[in-house]
């Protein structure tokens, strides 16, 4: 049997982190799904995942202090930033710290799927700005 790739979701949002747990389980082992920054870096230190898909705006630590923490632990991780932003700053900012993606959360359920192939074959993915 071939191994599935493993995922750690974060996200403060309840109904979302189920929505995204769910379906990112269709594809991959969703090995964790924690509610802050802090619960994210702890749960990736404890379980290597192979990906996470983390909100940006989180209690306790952001998503994108938090991405910094997991690159300088396993620089290997990809991350894909989540996000109800499309500000460039806010995007530019996430791939500064370490992100391998950036994902718009109402195209998540869309994107996400491709998104995380996109990374793990080496190639950033970023969204399309509507300006």
């Amino acid at each position: 049997m071939v191994s599935r790739i493993r995922v750690v979701i974060a996200d403060d949002e309840p109904l979302i982190l189920d929505q995204i747990g769910s379906y990112l389980e269709t594809r991959f082992e969703v090995v964790a799904q924690t509610r802050n920054g802090r619960e994210l870096v702890d749960a990736v230190r404890r379980l290597s995942p192979s990906v996470v898909v983390a909100d940006v705006v989180m209690p306790e630590l952001n998503g994108i202090e938090a991405t910094r923490q997991i690159k300088e632990t396993d620089p290997t991780v990809k991350v894909l930033m989540l996000s109800g932003h499309e500000d460039p700053e806010l995007i530019e900012a996430a791939f500064e710290a370490g992100a391998a993606g950036y994902v718009v959360k109402i195209r998540a359920l869309g994107e996400l799927i491709p998104a995380i192939e996109s990374v793990l074959s080496g190639r950033p993915y970023r969204p399309l700005i509507n300006s």
